[in-house]
């Protein structure tokens, strides 16, 4: 079941995809900077009247008359901003300018938030402009501001006026960037990665949406209908978006109650594109599905936190699931009312004030989790030193050298085996002292380490017995590390006053004529080692 809702999923993304793209090729953009800036004026005297028209998509339209006037070089834009309304403007009897929606593939029935620009000459003074607005939603009837002047002046005013949410969104989604560059870049250490992943993704997109949702976005719409339909696919997404970032702050808590908003969600998506592709109706006349896929959504969070709670308790996770859905639904609501009350249409920041809230919670959140993360990652790195580390030499211990050896990255036929055993090291220890054995240890590890570690590792099998895993070395360098070796314990011993230290060395590369396995090398290295152990105390060393 997973994977086939997994399936469709993509299926819909490679569909949002596309669409994209298809309004990315189709881009046309063009806008006219006027350096003489001489501001601009509303236009409020105009004659209002509805009229009846079988040929308008609701059998009506409104039509707002008025003459034009103080039009000049650097004063002749007119730009007004209309919501799912066709346009067409005349002047006089002839008609200048036509805003209709573009036919096409999942193109809507709408031309979207628009801003409608026209430009005037000096001899259009006097004359009669008439604009029919032929609403195509029920409830968009809306009567647009009417702006006229330099155009430069007037696309600064509406940039300005757009700064407050443009530049909340530019916060979000620079928070969702940075968090994605940390989560890849401290992502050994990262013991959340995929969800640091998730929710950046989650941020990055809605601070798109918002932007797209935006009246400056407006400017660009009538050469880029596209922009008209992803704030709507946003949307069917958000409901998945949010119970995925919910699920997360549970710390992915198994719930049945997950499985129905990605069931539901993808019933809602499926059933909006169907609905476009067969003109029963527009993304935005089915904005209601994905508000009922988002009560569904914070129903069954609310019943998973419920279960949660009887199986864990009113614990840290479940205060932070319940908050999350309390921001959740108080920004979402929100956000639903704000739309509904304005035709889409709103500077209103208020929204997203509550998201970066929610954001903030989220990050906090998550910084909580990766801090408990990381004191239990070094509690389980100095266990996991402790269990495969000799705590006197630093050396890997006897079950490091087990583990080794059974590991992947040992490769029998390119290592070489050496045993170590130190000379006296129980007379040292009965005649000068445990300290003084310690520090024999201590030095002779040193020396091991300097003439053999560069080429493998070293470990401290036991009390006396050292080993090391030479990785890709030969025999010949072996015995000159070997002969290195002696030389640096002779040098030792005629500093040292009190402590003689001997270490007696053997090695051997596995030879399949004489090997049965890695332990019948390991069997010839310590013959070799005993052998001259025992020459050593021959000669007194």
């Amino acid at each position: 079941m997973k994977k086939l809702i997994l399936r469709a999923y993509c299926l819909i993304g490679i569909l949002f995809l596309f669409l994209f793209l298809y309004g990315l090729f189709n881009l046309r953009l063009s806008v006219q900077r006027k350096m003489d800036l001489t501001g601009y004026g509303e236009i409020t005297e105009y004659v209002t009247s509805t009229v009846k028209d079988e040929t308008a998509p609701l059998g009506e339209k409104t039509v707002l008359s008025f003459r034009l006037k103080d039009v000049r070089s650097d004063y002749n834009t007119l730009l007004f901003l209309t919501a799912h309304q066709n346009v067409t403007v005349y002047l006089g009897s002839d008609i200048i300018y036509q805003m209709e929606p573009k036919d096409g593939i999942f193109m809507p029935k709408s031309p979207g938030v628009v801003y409608n620009e026209v430009v005037f000459r000096n001899e259009d003074n006097g004359r009669t402009i008439k604009i029919e607005l032929m609403p195509v939603y029920e409830g968009v009837n809306d009567i647009p501001e009417m702006m006229l002047g330099n155009g430069y002046q007037i696309f600064k005013v509406i940039l300005f006026s757009n700064l407050p949410i443009l530049s909340l969104c530019a916060v979000i989604i620079f928070i969702g960037i940075m968090q994605i560059v940390a989560a890849l870049a401290n992502g050994k250490q990262e013991e959340n990665m995929s969800i640091a992943l998730t929710h950046s993704t989650f941020t990055i997109i809605i601070g798109i949406w918002k932007v797209l949702d935006s009246d400056f976005m407006a400017l660009f719409a009538k050469d880029l209908p596209v922009l008209t339909i992803l704030p709507f696919i946003i949307v069917m997404f958000l409901p998945l978006m949010i119970m995925k970032v919910i699920f997360d702050v549970l710390s992915t808590y198994k719930s049945t109650a997950w499985i129905w908003p990605e069931v539901v969600t993808l019933i809602g998506i499926c059933a909006c594109f169907i609905m476009q592709f067969f003109g029963i109706a527009d993304f935005r006349e089915t904005y209601y599905v994905p508000v009922i896929c988002l009560g569904i959504c914070f129903f069954c969070a609310i019943i998973g936190i419920i279960q949660y709670i009887k199986e864990n308790g009113f614990d840290n996770d479940a205060k932070a699931g319940l908050a999350c859905i309390f921001l959740g639904i108080l920004w979402t609501g929100l956000d639903i009312y704000t739309f509904m009350a304005t035709s889409g249409i709103t500077r209103f920041p208020i929204s997203m004030f509550l998201f970066l809230l929610f954001l903030l919670f989220l990050i906090f959140r998550r910084m909580q989790i990766s801090r408990q993360g990381m004191e239990v990652g070094m509690q389980a790195r100095q266990y996991k030193k402790l269990a495969y580390h000799d705590a006197l030499t630093g050396f890997y211990n006897r079950a490091a050298y087990v583990d080794f050896l059974a590991s992947s990255e040992f490769d029998l036929k390119k290592c070489i085996l050496v045993a170590f055993d130190l000379n006296n090291l129980k007379k040292c220890n009965d005649l000068l002292g445990h300290d003084k054995g310690d520090i024999y240890i201590k030095e002779a590890a040193k020396i091991i380490m300097d003439c053999f570690g560069e080429r493998g590792r070293c470990y401290r099998l036991g009390g006396d017995e050292f080993g090391a895993i030479l990785l890709d070395d030969t025999m010949e360098d072996c015995k000159k590390r070997s002969k290195r070796m002696q030389d640096r314990v002779a040098e030792f011993n005629k500093n040292s006053p009190d402590i003689h230290m001997g270490i007696a060395c053997g090695f051997a590369m596995f030879d399949a004529e004489e090997d049965a396995d890695v332990h019948a090398t390991i069997r010839r290295a310590d013959k070799m080692m005993y052998e001259e152990k025992f020459r050593m105390k021959q000669q007194g060393a």
